[in-house]
């Protein structure tokens, strides 16, 4: 859509960006970096702007740190654990 100048707006996450968001935290947590929003939103909008995501046409958008730690916030809130 951007490549054809119609506007994107952010909306609710995809599941396939949530899948994303929650295998980007066990990445961070199993290599022992701290799992902040800032850390967590590095890696995400670096898988998400990667060659292979775009060349598989995947829908994974880029998020601000603010989105990922809301999310983060929302699914451990929601958690049944």
């Amino acid at each position: 859509m951007s490549a054809e100048n119609v506007p994107v707006e952010s909306g609710p996450w995809r599941n396939l960006e949530m899948l994303c968001l929650m295998v980007c935290r066990e990445v961070l947590f199993g290599h022992g970096v701290y799992v902040k929003a800032r850390n967590l939103q590095m890696l995400f909008n670096f898988v998400a702007q990667s060659d292979s995501v775009k060349d598989m046409s995947l829908l994974i958008d880029y998020k601000s740190t603010a989105q990922v730690a809301a999310k983060i916030a929302h699914l451990e809130a929601n958690s049944m654990s």
